[in-house]
């Protein structure tokens, strides 16, 4: 075997090498995909179940919502499944691998899973425990409603059976009282209503007078503000009177300013005169 075919089997097996870790790394990231969104469904069924878990015994609580809890059951049951399956699968795949990422990557799905497969069987734990208990409460409310039904009809039977004047005083007595029992209640209930009414009439009182009190302060600020528009108005008027007065006065002396002028004009025009003729007749 020369060099050259040596070499070539080398780059060969490289190459082989080479595609089976892609493969196999390809493999593993799938496995990781699935396992992903599997333990995220998981988590969100397992979320929904313990909401829906939590309304037991309270006002929600009915054949609907039963129902929903038995059909939420049955879903968490049936990822539990799948998840269970491709956490094994990624536990064997877990040991052949070793790209450390991979392995981080697969160690804290694996933890995750762990930790809500946990959370969900605690859930089951306590829904089981719930339900048995309303169950049992149920069942005694039951019973004890239908004792208490029996014995009235028993007592309503022997009341009606018994025709003497005593027991139909008694009922007599009895109805009496629900009627001034139900009287009562309901001048109580018109009392109560008067009172809201009252105090509603109250506060509508209350709020027409600050109402009226705003409007007041309202007409108050308006008369102030024409009485400052009438002050300011009079001013305008004073200093118009007053510039015209000045612009009057004004003219009156530009007027004998120009007077003035001409006078003295006419003065040193006499003077002229007079000295030429003193210098003519002196001469």
């Amino acid at each position: 075997m020369s060099f050259a075919n040596f070499d070539a089997g080398a780059q060969k097996n490289k190459v082989r090498i080479k595609e089976a870790d892609t493969e196999r790394a390809n493999s593993d990231s799938d496995l990781l995909r699935q396992t992903s969104l599997i333990l995220s469904s998981f988590v969100e069924d397992v979320s929904m179940f313990g909401k829906l878990q939590q309304q037991l015994g309270t006002k929600r609580d009915n054949e609907r919502l039963r129902g929903q809890i038995e059909s939420s059951i049955s879903k968490c049951d049936l990822q539990e499944t799948r998840l269970r399956q491709v956490t094994s699968e990624l536990e064997s795949n877990s040991y052949q691998n070793d790209s450390p990422n991979v392995k981080y990557k697969e160690n804290k799905l694996l933890n995750e899973a762990s930790r809500i497969l946990k959370n969900y069987q605690s859930l089951k734990i306590a829904y089981d425990e719930k339900i048995s208990s309303i169950k049992v409460r149920e069942a005694f409310e039951q019973n004890t409603r239908q004792a208490n039904e029996a014995a009235l009809e028993q007592e309503q039977h022997n009341l009606e059976t018994e025709t003497t004047p005593l027991i139909s005083n008694q009922i007599q007595k009895i109805d009496d009282k629900h009627q001034s029992a139900l009287n009562q209640a309901e001048v109580s209930y018109h009392s109560v209503l008067i009172n809201q009414r009252s105090e509603a009439i109250q506060d509508i009182h209350t709020g027409v007078g600050e109402i009226n009190a705003i409007f007041k302060d309202l007409g108050t600020l308006v008369q102030q503000q024409g009485q400052n528009i009438d002050t300011i108005e009079v001013n305008m008027m004073s200093h118009a009177n007053n510039n015209q007065e000045a612009t009057h006065e004004l003219i009156k002396a530009d007027n004998y300013q120009k007077k003035k002028r001409k006078w003295s004009c006419a003065l040193l025009l006499a003077l002229v005169i007079v000295l030429v003729l003193v210098l003519a007749i002196i001469s």
